[in-house]
């Protein structure tokens, strides 16, 4: 059977990237289906994804064509969506003369009705209701798509003989569309003087059978409850039950007792044409069951919960007694579900709702047709729960050259899972002698960390590296030193070092701010383009280390990687010169030049406080010029020592410059002595003075 859920057109360059993906990824819902499959045509062109990709049945071109393209989508019936089919039974005045008979569909599903013989009246049409199930909704706004049984989707109807006159009188056949269908047969009285008897369910209001008796007009009537078949679990319960005549006022009454009627029936010149008695009936609880609703018991398949029953659901069940009347009128767990007996569930997350079983060990399956018999004990149905195969990953383990790895070769595991949440589950890694584990690495070699994501069915190998106690692969034999660079900005020289080695520098959050390899000639590595006024760590590794800039220092990987060591890089070194402020008779100013254009400065006073400028970020000032850049600081007080200090360029995350303190450096605004004086750097650390040094004549090696 093929239907149609409705097609879209998109126009598009030639070159242009186009991708679609199925109505039901795109918001809209198509009740009682779910994806199957995409094909196009030509078939040479563009890409389209597996069910299990990320975007499931995504089809893709990445430049379009000078052709057209024509992508079909497929959808399969979802087993687990049903729709109600309603056929009511009623006469002209809409009174109901049969119980309504609702039962589930799914979708494509066939579906019959044909006209009753129901004593005193006669078939004269049936009607499909149009407010659901008729009208298909296929245009391209329309959320939900809905297939109707009007044919705009595809033909559903099978045979339709709606009148008395067809040539199969009331037979209906068609195939269920993916919405709720209700039929209604309407019957003519064959009779003036009937009087009509309907049976109903006292505690739902529930048509459950009904039948005409003619009686002469202006004759008394005396009936007794006719118990056929469809009253099979019911019976006149004095505590209940009762007789509702329409109209009133011939004589009617009833025995409370045994619910025997009697009354008159009214004479043709009344204008009454006859009598209507509603027996509301009471239950025969033998043959009725309580019902509930739980989870299984076995524990692989327990991963979700049965939610409460809405407020005024049913939970007594018709049951059989091994009769041919018990066995017809006993409910099926399709009844339950068309009249709101089975609540709904909530599965876990990476699980899903599987069914409904008998058993607490969820083996024997509820199907539709199942139906229970009389006992005493309730009914209990089991939900079971088991793993959405979309939201689960199955992954591979294998050793790389020089080792081996135990058990687990596999694990099946949740699909966003991390690394780090499977650390515990992973297999024992054994290097040979003389060799050491290095780590996990995924197929295209990249080290695994404990953020990594997970791809379905991918190796994991394990690395093994030369034990550097072995091989001499030791690293950390290094002295790194800091200084300010040509053009303002910090740099760390690193000396002791061997080229094909990698050199990673972090700052103390242990965030990694550069990665550098080891000069190819000599022993000498210069890490630049660093911040002024800060500590630093620097580690050295193999060359197999890998290091990521913006990472935290746990990332790093490598056969051997060495210790952080700390250095300090000067705020200032020989980039400064004092000088008369020539705006400001008889005060100082101090120059930074160059300064690092990539950084903020500002300057504390030997009171511990910060000296305010027009312009500056709470005291902190932008270099200004290019080749070199400078930053002044002017009016200051000749002699006394003020300390300057560095951040960032912009580092909102250290507004206050009295926290870069510990970083700065000292210089005496002295202009006079700048003739002949020889420049100090004085490097301190946490409050304390480390070192002091000249730097006259200061040489560079690069």
């Amino acid at each position: 059977m093929e239907l149609n859920f409705g097609t879209e057109h998109d126009t598009k360059r030639i070159e242009e990237s186009i991708y679609k993906d199925p109505l039901t990824r795109t918001g809209v819902t198509i009740p009682g289906y779910k994806e199957k499959s995409v094909s196009n045509t030509p078939a040479n062109i563009g890409t389209r994804a597996s069910l299990i990709d990320a975007h499931p049945l995504r089809y893709t071109i990445d430049s379009m064509p000078a052709k057209n393209v024509n992508v079909v989508y497929k959808y399969m019936v979802d087993s687990t969506k049903t729709f109600r089919y309603t056929v009511e039974h009623v006469d002209g005045g809409g009174n109901t003369l049969r119980a309504v008979h609702t039962i589930v569909k799914r979708a494509e599903q066939p579906i019959n009705a044909q006209a009753e013989n129901i004593s005193g009246y006669k078939f004269d049409h049936y009607e499909i209701d149009h407010t659901t199930g008729w009208n298909s909704h296929i245009a391209a706004g329309d959320n939900p798509r809905l297939v109707g049984l009007d044919g705009a989707a595809g033909n559903l109807i099978v045979s339709d003989n709606p009148l008395s006159t067809s040539p199969n009188p009331g037979v209906f056949a068609a195939y269920m569309p993916n919405q709720d269908v209700k039929i209604k047969y309407v019957y003519t009285s064959d009779s003036s003087s009937n009087l009509v008897r309907r049976y109903l369910d006292a505690y739902r209001d529930k048509v459950l059978d009904s039948g005409i008796t003619q009686v002469t007009p202006g004759t008394t009537y005396n009936l007794s409850i006719n118990y056929t078949d469809k009253l099979y679990g019911y019976t006149w319960d004095p505590a209940v039950s009762r007789v509702d005549f329409t109209p009133t006022g011939y004589g009617e009454s009833f025995n409370t007792t045994n619910g025997d009627i009697t009354g008159n029936m009214p004479l043709a010149l009344s204008g009454v044409n006859g009598i209507r008695a509603d027996y509301k009936l009471g239950l025969d609880l033998s043959k009725w069951r309580d019902v509930e609703f739980r989870v299984t018991t076995d524990p692989n398949f327990n991963h979700g919960s049965v939610n409460p029953i809405a407020t005024g659901a049913p939970t007594k069940v018709l049951v059989s007694d091994g009769s041919t009347a018990g066995g017809a009128a006993a409910y099926n767990f399709n009844r339950l579900q068309a009249e709101n007996y089975v609540p709904t569930t909530s599965a876990n997350r990476y699980y899903m709702f599987e069914g409904w079983y008998m058993d607490a060990a969820a083996t024997i399956p509820v199907t539709g047709s199942t139906f229970w018999n009389t006992d005493t004990a309730p009914i209990i149905i089991y939900a079971k729960f088991v793993e959405d195969p979309s939201q689960w990953f199955d992954i591979n383990f294998a050793a790389g050259s020089n080792g081996s790895i135990s058990a687990p070769a596999t694990l099946h595991v949740p699909y966003d899972y991390t690394w780090n949440q499977i650390a515990l589950q992973l297999p024992t890694a054994t290097p040979v002698a003389n060799y050491i584990f290095n780590g996990w690495k995924d197929p295209n070699g990249t080290p695994m960390q404990a953020t990594s994501t997970l791809t379905n069915h991918a190796t994991y190998t394990a690395i093994f590296s030369q034990d550097p106690n072995t091989w001499g692969t030791n690293t950390g034999n290094i002295t790194p030193t800091g200084r300010i660079g040509n053009d303002g900005s910090g740099e760390i020289v690193i000396d002791g070092t061997t080229p094909g080695n990698v050199y990673v520098i972090s700052d103390p959050n242990g965030n990694i701010v550069a990665v550098v390899p080891g000069d190819s000639v000599g022993n000498r590595t210069v890490v630049p383009n660093l911040i002024p006024g800060a500590h630093y760590n620097v580690q050295e590794g193999t060359p197999d280390t890998v290091a990521t800039v913006g990472q935290p220092i746990s990332s790093i990987t490598g056969t051997s990687v060495s210790t952080p060591q700390d250095v300090y890089v000067p705020t200032v070194d020989s980039n400064y010169n004092i000088g008369y402020d020539p705006d400001n008779d008889g005060m100082a100013q101090i120059v930074i030049n160059p300064a690092d254009p990539d950084a903020d400065y500002a300057l504390i006073d030997e009171n511990g406080n910060v000296v305010p400028y027009p312009g500056s970020d709470n005291g902190w000032m932008t270099p200004v010029g290019n080749n070199p850049s400078t930053v002044t600081f002017n009016n200051l007080n000749p002699n006394e020592t003020y300390t300057v200090v560095a951040r960032k360029k912009g580092d909102s995350s250290i507004p206050n410059p009295l926290t870069k303190l510990p970083d700065g450096n000292q210089i005496i605004a002295n202009p006079g002595d700048m003739a002949d004086a020889p420049k100090y750097v004085v490097e301190t650390k946490d409050g304390s003075v480390v070192s002091v040094g000249t730097t006259k004549c200061r040489k560079r090696y690069i």
